[in-house]
């Protein structure tokens, strides 16, 4: 699950008339889309990523139409009248107000829809990839309606058909534009302009119409404590004034908080050894929960950090190296409280787990 760091960047989209557009890319006979995208609401037709052209019935697209289905256009060059023929309906829980991953790839006549990096629906289709550019935030490059309303970042295109596994290794995290087939990289972290650099050597400048930058913010929001409200900082708390996800250390535990009409998804459980400074691996009573890609806090009391899960074998989790040293029964955990559009909540249920 995205979580939204102190001083992230991404892109506002409010669905009338906001999009992204590059220059076109050449010939292409495979390709994977992926992008961390936020639906505010759902806009039918309009795609956070893709290539799609109506005009020419060429391209790809994914469309977070519906909480139960998305869209999938998909033309193979062949004009046809109504278009019903490169559409295809997924049915699939689709979030709103919270961050997720989408992915879509094509090979050999082969669509692989991938949601959060779990494959979703494979479609035998046929894509005519040729001369299109990268289209977010718009349905196709040659319409004038249907418009994403949602929030955007970290978008990438792979002229390869990348695999579960790979599309797992490196979501969620900020790639160097380097990486092996590698061709669009838009970390969407400059925070002003009317433009998205892409960091790979194509050089694929994203110019924007319309999308507005917002950074994600820490600050204050008031908390219940039995007789009177008191403030509390530590939340992470994005420019619109959504709650994102929060973690609080506290002395000699922590704390993980559900506020009313909030839910909460918490991920704990305790080191069964010391570990020492710059080690990657964190043996751990139960790893039940955790994810490749996901950020985690570790906590001893004395020092705090975060890291990334990188593999997980059983319950030894590989992450990235540590920078202090940590105690035996160190709590290691993730709090993510789904989004809500107030910052004023009664404190409902609090989770506490010592360190001994």
């Amino acid at each position: 699950m995205k979580n939204m760091q102190i001083g992230d960047n991404y892109l506002n989209f409010d669905g009338d008339g906001d999009y992204i557009e590059t220059d076109p890319y050449g010939e292409l006979n495979e390709v994977t889309f992926e992008i961390e995208c936020f639906v505010n609401d759902f806009n039918a037709h309009s795609a956070p990523i893709g290539n799609f052209n109506h005009s020419l019935n060429k391209g790809l697209n994914i469309v977070p139409y519906q909480a139960t289905r998305l869209q999938i256009y998909h033309g193979d060059g062949v004009l046809e009248y109504s278009g019903t023929n490169s559409m295809t309906y997924i049915y699939t829980d689709v979030p709103k107000k919270k961050w997720f991953h989408l992915a879509i790839s094509y090979k050999n006549n082969t669509i692989t829809i991938f949601k959060n990096g779990e494959v979703i629906e494979v479609l035998n289709k046929g894509v005519d990839l040729s001369n299109l550019p990268v289209i977010m935030g718009k349905w196709a490059s040659s319409y004038g309606s249907y418009f994403f309303n949602g929030y955007l970042t970290n978008t990438r295109m792979w002229d390869v058909a990348r695999t579960k596994q790979e599309i797992q290794e490196t979501m969620w995290k900020r790639l160097s534009g380097s990486e092996t087939n590698l061709i669009g990289n838009w970390l969407m972290n400059e925070g002003a302009g009317e433009v998205i650099n892409d960091n790979t050597t194509n050089h694929k400048t994203g110019t924007l119409h319309g999308p507005t930058w917002k950074t994600s913010q820490l600050d204050e929001i008031l908390i219940w404590g039995g007789n009177k409200y008191r403030k509390v900082r530590g939340f992470i708390v994005n420019s619109a004034g959504e709650l994102v996800e929060f973690y609080r250390p506290v002395t000699n535990h922590t704390n993980f908080t559900t506020h009313s009409g909030m839910a909460l998804h918490a991920t704990q459980t305790l080191t069964k050894s010391e570990v020492n400074t710059g080690s990657t691996v964190l043996s751990v009573a139960n790893a039940a929960g955790f994810f490749i890609g996901q950020e985690i806090t570790i906590n001893d009391g004395t020092n705090t950090e975060q890291v990334a899960v990188t593999a997980i074998n059983g319950n030894d989790l590989t992450i990235t190296p540590l920078q202090n040293a940590y105690k035996r029964n160190a709590i290691v955990g993730r709090s993510i409280a789904e989004v809500n559009d107030k910052l004023t909540f009664r404190s409902r249920i609090t989770y506490s787990v010592s360190i001994n």
